[in-house]
């Protein structure tokens, strides 16, 4: 695996399965990449991440007709709640996964009472969806209210994955109970480089108090 960016296969299970729906799937996937459509996906597996790339893409063209506002940002937020919370109630019957829903269900359990330690555990997180690259937590180095999240050494696949990834972020922090406002402000341009968004939290002392416990970034 090292050199090749690989993705966790909790995270193809139902990209597959959605694929499966539709009959135009194997008509429009690429030849090295029907065989998804036959075989079972391990959840504990590494998959190319470029694969998983070119399966949403063809996903996102075949639900493009489905009335969904957003497939891109659709398909960040039910991740986030089917591996966060088990709730797969956005997901079509047919591409329900039922056993392997909720596997990082401990990661907003409420052992987690503030936000400052809901955050850190993005980094743990991380890890167990990429092999690759590393995601870094922190407050701002002048705005007090705001959080930093940044991603060392990982290539995003283009705008869309971005806007999948911050609807991700948005997600996990709605169903840890956080509002917030979030944005993408640097885009990697190598895999020397970093992508950075910025959460701005609701101003209060307690939120003060909170962020305090993180580095500055």
């Amino acid at each position: 695996m090292r050199g090749v960016p690989h993705h966790k296969g909790i995270g193809l299970i139902t990209v597959v399965k959605g694929l499966q729906r539709f009959e135009r799937s194997r008509e429009l996937l690429p030849p090295n990449l029907r065989h998804y459509l036959d075989e079972p996906i391990v959840a504990s597996a590494w998959y190319p991440e470029a694969d998983l790339r070119a399966l949403l893409d063809v996903l996102a063209e075949l639900m493009s007709k489905e009335h969904i506002a957003n497939v891109w940002e659709y398909f960040g937020r039910v991740t986030a709640q089917r591996d966060l919370m088990g709730d797969e109630r956005l997901l079509p019957e047919g591409v329900r996964t039922k056993l392997e829903s909720g596997v990082y269900r401990s990661f907003l359990s409420a052992d987690a009472p503030q936000f400052a330690m809901l955050f850190s555990r993005l980094s743990r997180l991380w890890g167990l969806y990429h092999d690759t690259g590393k995601l870094v937590v922190g407050r701002h180095h002048t705005r007090e209210f705001t959080i930093v999240l940044r991603v060392i050494g990982f290539m995003f696949g283009g705008p869309r994955e971005l806007e999948s990834t911050l609807a991700y972020f948005l997600e996990y922090a709605r169903l840890a109970g956080v509002s917030m406002q979030g944005r993408l402000t640097h885009s990697a341009r190598d895999d020397q480089d970093f992508t950075e968004w910025e959460f701005d939290l609701e101003a209060s002392a307690d939120t003060a108090r909170a962020l305090f416990q993180l580095p500055p970034l």
